[in-house]
């Protein structure tokens, strides 16, 4: 991978769950918050495969567990739509935003679905959103 850059190896890590080689890309001074031409962060890559250790090392390392792309999509999103219950925990954990900045809805989204994992993953939402409506200060 030497003739990777930096951005390019992260990327390629996230998307392989590979940790061995995030670590050299972050020592070579890749940043976790990059983004590829789809405007998807390692941490997007990682959560929508369930490399939920990748997704751990990521958010150590200060990945934004809020990116959105310019359609409002985030790595939360990525891992609901591949039903990676872990993912999910993990980035909700790190305090991942239920709502996008789109306003959408992620457990509405979840309700609307039939997924496998959909009531696991749905339980997560509604718990996670009931405690950011709490957090959330009044006007």
């Amino acid at each position: 991978m030497s003739w990777m850059t930096p951005a390019k190896a992260i990327i390629w890590a996230a998307k392989r769950g590979d940790k061995a080689a995030l670590r050299r890309a972050i020592e070579a001074g890749a940043d976790p918050n990059t983004k590829d031409v789809g405007g998807w962060t390692p941490l997007f890559h990682a959560a929508g495969r369930g490399y939920t250790a990748v997704v751990g090392i990521l958010i150590e390392l200060g990945a934004d567990v809020n990116q959105e792309t310019e359609q409002g999509y985030t790595a939360l999103l990525a891992a609901i739509r591949a039903n990676h219950v872990e993912a999910v925990q993990a980035l909700l954990a790190a305090g991942a935003h239920v709502r996008t900045g789109e306003g959408v809805n992620l457990a509405a989204y979840v309700q609307n679905r039939t997924i496998a994992k959909g009531r696991k993953i749905l339980e997560m939402l509604e718990k996670a959103t009931s405690e950011q409506v709490r957090k959330t200060p009044e006007d």
